[in-house]
């Protein structure tokens, strides 16, 4: 066998090794998504006290666990992907990083948001994934008890799940399992075809300057 055929060989037992990556870590981001697990870790602790960041999406009010929180700051330029995707407003260009920004009212079944230099972006981290949400505005920090959380298993007409409610002084929270629709939307986006991050397959948004 000549160095040519070696070679060839070895490169096509890597791509095949790749690709069975590439389906074990489908299979376990699917694995996750049905558990519905991992944003409720505390809520059985009545004593555990919770902080969250309650935001407003048009007349409706959410409730972000405080530790999935990295930054909050005014809306930014935003690039669009090079296809559409649904609750997706494009890419933020964030210290130089692609940041994937999600409709917050979208992914709760609500009609699209206009982009409005007034809106507020709330970056977000868990489970080593960096995304941002838009919303309207933000009122308020809430410290909770697990015996105040009202736990449920909702799923709202777009692609997020209510799993508890949180009373404020404006009525209620839902809190939203974000992490679990922002990878269900990575999973979507992979199934397609497409690179598992958006933003290497698009263009940096223009500077505000």
């Amino acid at each position: 066998m000549d160095t040519r055929s070696r070679h060839s060989d070895k490169l096509e037992k890597e791509i095949h090794e790749i690709r069975q990556l590439e389906e074990r870590i489908a299979f376990l981001k699917r694995n996750l998504i049905a558990s519905g697990s991992i944003s409720r870790r505390n809520f059985g602790n009545q004593k555990a006290k919770m902080p969250f960041l309650v935001v407003e999406v048009q007349d409706r009010s959410f409730a972000l666990p405080v530790e999935i929180v990295e930054e909050v700051f005014e809306m930014v330029s935003v690039s669009e992907l090079p296809e559409p995707r649904p609750s997706v407003v494009g890419l933020l260009d964030y210290h130089g990083d692609l940041i994937v920004l999600f409709d917050l009212g979208e992914m709760a079944g609500m009609d699209e948001t206009p982009i409005d230099p007034n809106l507020i972006i709330v970056l977000c981290t868990t489970h080593h994934v960096r995304f941002a949400l838009m919303v309207s505005a933000v009122s308020d920090v809430l410290t909770v008890q697990g015996s105040d959380i009202v736990t449920g298993d909702e799923i709202m007409s777009g692609i997020l799940k209510e799993i508890g409610l949180i009373r404020t002084d404006q009525g209620t929270a839902a809190i939203v399992d974000v992490w679990t629709a922002v990878l269900s939307s990575q999973v979507d986006w992979e199934q397609e075809g497409h690179s598992s991050d958006p933003a290497e397959e698009a263009s940096p948004p223009e500077s505000d300057s």
